[in-house]
């Protein structure tokens, strides 16, 4: 059986961030927070997905995991943007 490119992984994660956006905006909290967990599943190296978990967490309560998950996002932003990862690449397509 064939691995996922990852391209395929990305497209995926971009349509469960997509969806947490929506969520987000009709107050759905709990459901966006599982949508930005698969997301980061997907394309754990996407800062985007991080910036809006950690402000779900802000928003309710959990400042700790908030901090959390800003500290991934702006690691993210800073070194996975500018530094081919190996895992990123999909080793049998």
């Amino acid at each position: 059986m064939s691995q996922p490119s990852r391209r395929d992984s990305q497209e995926t994660a971009g349509f469960h961030l997509q969806r947490a956006k929506s969520l987000m905006q009709e107050g759905r909290d709990r459901d966006a927070t599982e949508e930005l967990q698969r997301a980061i599943y997907l394309s754990p190296y996407e800062d985007e997905a991080h910036l809006l978990l950690g402000r779900i967490y802000e928003r309710t309560g959990r400042i700790a995991d908030a901090v959390d998950e800003y500290k991934v996002a702006v690691w993210c932003r800073e070194f996975c943007k500018s530094i081919p990862h190996p895992f990123h690449e999909a080793p049998f397509s």
